[in-house]
């Protein structure tokens, strides 16, 4: 461990290059703005050689310094992020393309919203692989499982349980998880949001005309009573 700038002056360094992990978990700070944009294109690290992220937000600069700390063999990752990481234009948007054509998105989960201290906003989770074995993407929408809270909601044991299940089968999963080719996600412009691939289910209930129209006609009944003892109680008030 070691304490430093991770974009500016990264300290996990042997012999001149970046150390690697085999397992990479973070949690960067969505949308810094000051995070050395200035000296990107010139990174002794060759971090930023899919394209240098924005000045305005440092998302996929932590993406790519992660990225490039990966064992090329077998590193894996994941990592929060917000929704906008997920379809934004420009630079992130080339970024995001090289990433998916060289296969090293695995997984792309949408989480609920307020799951974070520091802000209401809904978070996805990142998962990267260098050991891809297929050219897909799993797409896993767990943002309607949550146990509520007013100032934080919270992932429960069975929604985590769910969630690593979905993960493991990489199968679809009705209105929950879609596993797709990497050739419709690029048509798509590259376009990692959940909700363009996962489509919640409509639940279908039967309705029975004749048992509606039974408690129509009650209820209209119970009204006109209710509208007669009414007019009974505005005559007996109005002869005092």
């Amino acid at each position: 461990m070691a304490w430093g700038d991770t974009l500016k002056d990264p300290r996990l360094v042997a012999e001149g290059q970046l150390q690697k992990f085999d397992v990479v978990v973070s949690s960067p700070p969505f949308n810094v703005k000051d995070w050395g944009q200035e000296a990107a294109a010139t990174d002794p690290y060759g971090r930023y050689r899919r394209g240098v992220p924005p000045r305005a937000s440092a998302d996929y600069a932590f993406i790519s310094h992660m990225v490039e700390t990966l064992e090329p063999s077998h590193g894996r990752m994941a990592v929060v992020v917000s929704h906008g990481v997920l379809f934004r234009s420009g630079a992130e948007l080339q970024i995001r393309r090289q990433l998916l054509e060289e296969n090293l998105v695995d997984a792309v989960i949408a989480l609920p919203a307020k799951l974070l201290p520091n802000t209401s906003l809904p978070i996805a989770l990142l998962v990267f692989r260098k050991d891809k074995r297929d050219g897909q993407v799993l797409f896993i929408d767990a943002s309607r499982q949550f146990e509520y809270g007013k100032t934080q909601n919270q992932l429960r044991d069975e929604d985590v349980a769910q969630i690593e299940k979905t993960y493991a089968a990489r199968a679809d999963v009705e209105g929950y998880a879609r596993l797709v080719p990497l050739e419709g996600i690029l048509q798509n412009d590259c376009n990692l949001n959940v909700v363009l691939y996962v489509g919640a289910v409509e639940q279908v209930r039967l309705v029975d005309l004749e048992a509606l129209r039974a408690e129509r006609a009650q209820l209209r009944a119970e009204l006109e009573g209710l509208e007669s003892r009414f007019a009974s109680l505005i005559q007996e008030v109005s002869r005092g």
